[in-house]
């Protein structure tokens, strides 16, 4: 839901919920404009976010404060400072974490084609900082990276290639909340793994998330008839504390193009699943850029 003018001088108020049955998530914005409305605004923004499954139950809360430029280049710069307070059961471990982390993110989108863009990248980056005597748990640097690049031959032939990379630099990673970890796998990650299924481990088999990240994508695609295309891609990647054990994943796809985005269905094995990989389901919804 949005009220786009809530007062005279521009100010408007947005909310969102996304539902599933492992998460649940709900998040209130407060949009305050500057001189350009379009460029220059402030955001208020609070979060609350329930993860019930079998290895992780963690109940988060985010408070930010957001100065959000757009700048004559076109990227998207963000200034912001956020209060994470997270209430956490971590295999089988109960905790009670807080971070107080500024931070800075530049975004861009450069696309030609609408929902299907036929050409185009995005690019994101996040840089973050905690310090454990001010609020956090532990000192920490945050980043994470992301690279979309979409190329097509003529009208039934496109490619699309994707890097997400991420890296958390504490002092004692062990003290780090859930959220803040990494995880791979699902279905916009490495296909043919379940969802935030590839992590380092403890002893006893438990996913403890990682400190760092790396997967890629590449894929090709090739228009059926009218807004229906096939698939067929590679996945590899990790999440990892020191050295990587890449998973790779592949498999087939069929594409719908919607007024909203493309309605995705895949069908992927995980090449490097033990004890035997699996032919596993994925389905998403929305742009690819």
């Amino acid at each position: 839901m949005e009220e786009t003018w809530l007062n005279e001088h521009g100010h408007s108020f947005n909310t969102s919920l996304d539902l599933s049955i492992p998460e649940q998530q709900v998040t209130a914005s407060y949009k305050i404009p500057l001189n350009d409305v379009l460029k220059n605004y402030y955001l208020i923004q609070y979060g609350l976010k329930n993860v019930n499954r079998t290895d992780k139950k963690t109940l988060e809360s985010n408070l930010s404060f957001e100065r959000h430029w757009v700048l004559e280049s076109g990227w998207h710069r963000t200034a912001y400072i956020r209060y994470l307070v997270e209430n956490y059961e971590f295999n089988t471990q109960g905790e009670l974490g807080q971070f107080v982390l500024p931070g800075l993110s530049y975004s861009r989108v450069v696309s030609r084609g609408g929902v299907l863009p036929m050409s185009g990248n995005k690019q994101t980056i996040m840089f973050e900082v905690g310090d454990d005597h001010a609020l956090s748990e532990t000192s920490v640097f945050r980043m994470r990276g992301t690279s979309t690049w979409i190329s097509s031959i003529g009208e039934n032939h496109r490619g699309i290639f994707k890097v997400d990379i991420g890296a958390n630099i504490a002092s004692d990673p062990s003290k780090l909340s859930p959220s803040l970890r990494f995880y791979a796998g699902g279905d916009n990650s490495v296909r043919g793994y379940d969802y935030e299924s590839i992590s380092p481990q403890d002893d006893v088999g438990n996913k403890t998330g990682g400190q760092y990240l790396a997967t890629s994508t590449l894929e090709y695609q090739y228009r059926i008839t009218g807004n229906w295309w096939a698939a067929t891609f590679f996945d590899i990647g990790d999440a990892f504390d020191d050295t990587p054990e890449w998973k790779r994943g592949a498999g087939v796809g069929i594409r719908w193009v919607s007024p909203v985005g493309p309605v995705k269905f895949d069908y992927a094995k995980g090449l490097d699943e033990k004890p035997q990989a699996e032919w596993r389901i994925h389905f998403s919804l929305g742009p690819e850029l």
